[in-house]
């Protein structure tokens, strides 16, 4: 059987590498933010969602710059309502 990167990782050590949880990752899955090939694929052994093995780097890649995108949704916000506070 053919050995997968160690960049590649089951679920329940992505979680902890990524520090996201699981429904966070499958919620990602699912509304199309991560890519199968690219950011998750199934093994071998693959039976369920929970058997799929996430690609560590592009993950933390697309978790940067989520969070980057929330920071700035953040700071417009804070921007927009000093200004109509003014």
């Amino acid at each position: 059987m053919k050995r997968l990167s160690n960049c590649w990782q089951p679920v329940h050590k992505a979680e902890k590498l990524l520090e996201i949880d699981r429904k966070e990752l499958h919620r990602m899955r699912d509304n199309g933010t991560v890519k199968l090939g690219k950011h998750y694929g199934a093994g071998p052994l693959t039976r369920s969602r929970d058997t799929y093995y996430w690609n560590i780097p592009q993950m933390e890649h697309v978790l940067f710059h989520l969070r980057k995108r929330v920071v700035a949704l953040n700071t417009q916000q804070d921007t927009d309502s000093n200004a109509s506070a003014a």
